[in-house]
């Protein structure tokens, strides 16, 4: 599995986290609490959100083709 650099945003309030997971679960991508790991497409994506520092760490990896 090809991991790409995570991607880090500061400034991320609980409402903003809160819109953001609506989103992704609104596009099919089953994401919930502040941190876990979900796939669609052949894309794993790991989320770790911290609301004491307002951030907001997103990975994502290719999965492998069967």
């Amino acid at each position: 599995m090809a991991a790409y650099t995570p991607q880090v945003f500061s400034g991320v309030t609980r409402a903003q986290y809160a819109m953001l997971m609506e989103k992704a679960n609104d596009a099919g991508v089953p994401m919930s609490g502040n941190s876990g790991r979900a796939s669609k497409m052949g894309v794993e994506v790991e989320w770790n959100y911290s609301e004491e520092r307002q951030e907001l760490v997103l990975t994502a990896s290719a999965l492998p083709s069967s």
